[in-house]
């Protein structure tokens, strides 16, 4: 089975004969199936540790709200809040079918585990903490918006996921072009990077976002490090994804090469370089 897989090969063959001669060839090929076409079909990403589908669906079309117990903590108060908002441009929002969310650290799972239950009456997860309860909730999106459709009339396969992550540390790491010194064709703002982080990092349930941020930031106190380009993140730019990420249970590491990767710094202190020193 592992030869059908699709990629690069490459295969040997070698023969002996009764005098202990030998004779060897090789051959390199491409071996391609077919993709197949899973649009629509239900994908969740991260694959849960444990899913168990079952009969009957939940039915969108009445409208879903999203609830807490009365005693929730602020924290889980606001992940209702973003994850209705969030619903809310998939299917109707503010109807009698109810999304519950809630924490149990009782559950006997890792940190940020949570367990999500779809039945036709209702949708409930449970998380072993904070973070795993808004991680359940993307869980949730993914089966929204698996489906690859705005339907008010959505119907969501009954289930039951328990899931928690591998690792502790999850890391999401980008350069933005203009670290890696390509000239940039079209400066993309704030608004890009928090939209890039939500669908990519958050929904993913990554909780570490590393970005290179040199030659892309605007450093009011040291002006010899600003890109000659006037399209740069300011330090309140930082602090805004910092936020946004923090919010999402994901810590936010701006990065700076130093040691053997400075060489970022001779962009703009190339008398500094050794003769010869080339950064190409």
């Amino acid at each position: 089975e592992a030869f059908r897989q699709s990629g690069f090969y490459s295969a040997y063959l070698a023969l002996e004969n009764a005098a202990g001669d030998w004779k060897m060839a090789a051959v390199n090929y491409n071996y391609s199936t077919p993709l197949r076409d899973r649009f629509g079909e239900m994908l969740l990403c991260p694959e849960p540790k444990q899913m168990q589908k079952k009969d009957g669906v939940f039915d969108c079309l009445p409208g879903i709200s999203v609830q807490t117990s009365a005693d929730a903590t602020d924290r889980t108060r606001r992940t209702a809040e973003m994850t209705g908002a969030e619903l809310a441009g998939f299917v109707h929002t503010g109807g009698p079918n109810i999304v519950e969310l809630s924490l149990q650290p009782g559950l006997s799972l890792p940190a940020e585990g949570y367990q999500l239950s779809v039945t036709p009456a209702k949708i409930t997860i449970t998380g072993q903490d904070e973070a795993g309860l808004y991680r359940g909730t993307r869980t949730l999106l993914q089966l929204v918006k698996s489906q690859m459709q705005r339907d008010a009339a959505l119907k969501i396969p009954c289930l039951e996921i328990a899931d928690f992550p591998d690792l502790p540390n999850r890391i999401f790491r980008i350069c933005h072009p203009r670290s890696r010194r390509f000239k940039v064709q079209e400066f993309r703002g704030v608004e890009y990077l928090l939209n890039y982080i939500d669908r990519f990092v958050a929904d993913q349930k990554y909780n570490v976002f590393q970005l290179d941020i040199t030659g892309v930031t605007r450093f009011p106190r040291y002006p010899a490090f600003n890109h000659p380009e006037d399209d740069l993140y300011s330090l309140e730019d930082w602090k805004r994804i910092a936020d946004f990420c923090r919010e999402r249970f994901i810590e936010f590491i701006p990065a700076l090469p130093a040691g053997s990767h400075e060489g970022w710094l001779l962009n703009y202190f190339p008398q500094y370089a050794m003769p010869g020193f080339s950064t190409t």
